[in-house]
């Protein structure tokens, strides 16, 4: 009876998987401390940096002249009304000069309000090392330039109005215009330790107070009224750019120096402006 487990071929084929054995061994080993060498370098890490998180806010506030809107405002007004009337009262004691019944009427209207419609922030981002002895007034500053609003909605089509002779009646947010300003901003934030770099910086446009204060205003009269016509008005507007920064600190860092972050901003903001208004059709 032929033994398959005996013979000078089969002991090749044994030492053959006893060597293939080894080295499925030895790379598992060799992967192994692999794996504990990068463990070992982020303990390492982790122990002489650290992540810092501050929350920064860098206020903005535009206020300019606001001309060319899309829809005419209307404006809270009074009327009054004097009707005259003969003196037919004559008396020996008293004498009746001037006789007037006067109605004055006052019309309510809810106030223009604006709404963020986008925002766009550039920013050029500068990290200094300076040394003690200096502080950050050192560092150059942006010239500061005044913003003004431009009117965009120009590109919006106007519908005719129709006039019906059945109409329904509603009051409805009408858009007056849309406007774009930009802002030049400059922040310097003072680290006292070393960046070592930056993870993550997140920023929101946040709109705090905006208000439209109508000024101009002229008189056109037709055959049938008189129509109150707003030319221009200015709008307010503050806020801020809230940033969350998540930094890379070195602990071990102890020098003479100090270090900070510099940034040039320029934000694009667009702002609609609506009121309530009654509309028939």
């Amino acid at each position: 009876m032929n033994k398959p487990w005996s013979g000078n071929n089969m002991g090749h084929k044994i030492y053959k998987i006893k060597n293939l054995n080894e080295q499925l061994v030895s790379k598992k080993k060799q992967k192994k401390e692999k794996e504990k060498e990068k463990e070992n370098v982020f303990s390492e890490m982790s122990q002489s940096n650290r992540v810092n998180s501050m929350v920064v806010k860098t206020p903005f506030s535009v206020v300019s002249e606001v001309t060319n809107f899309l829809t005419n405002p209307i404006l809270s007004e009074r009327r009054q009304e004097v009707f005259q009337f003969e003196n037919n009262n004559i008396n020996n004691e008293f004498r009746e000069l001037e006789t007037q019944l006067i109605a004055t009427s006052n019309y309510y209207y809810e106030e223009p309000y604006c709404k963020m419609v986008s925002s766009k922030i550039f920013e050029n981002r500068i990290l200094f090392e300076l040394d003690l002895k200096k502080n950050t007034s050192d560092i150059p500053r942006i010239n500061k330039v005044e913003s003004s609003w431009v009117p965009i909605h120009n590109f919006i089509v106007k519908k005719k109005e129709i006039e019906f002779e059945n109409y329904i009646t509603g009051e409805l947010p009408i858009e007056l215009g849309r406007y774009k300003t930009e802002i030049s901003l400059q922040e310097v934030i003072d680290f006292k330790k070393r960046i070592i770099g930056f993870q993550n910086i997140s920023q929101d446009v946040i709109l705090t107070e905006s208000k439209l204060l109508l000024s101009k205003r002229t008189e056109r009269a037709n055959s049938i009224s008189k129509e109150i016509v707003i030319d221009k008005g200015t709008l307010f507007v503050n806020g801020h750019i809230l940033q969350t920064i998540e930094c890379l600190i070195d602990n071990k860092q102890s020098g003479d120096n100090f270090y900070c972050l510099m940034q040039n901003i320029e934000l694009e903001i667009v702002i609609k402006i609506l009121q309530k208004q009654e509309l028939s059709n």
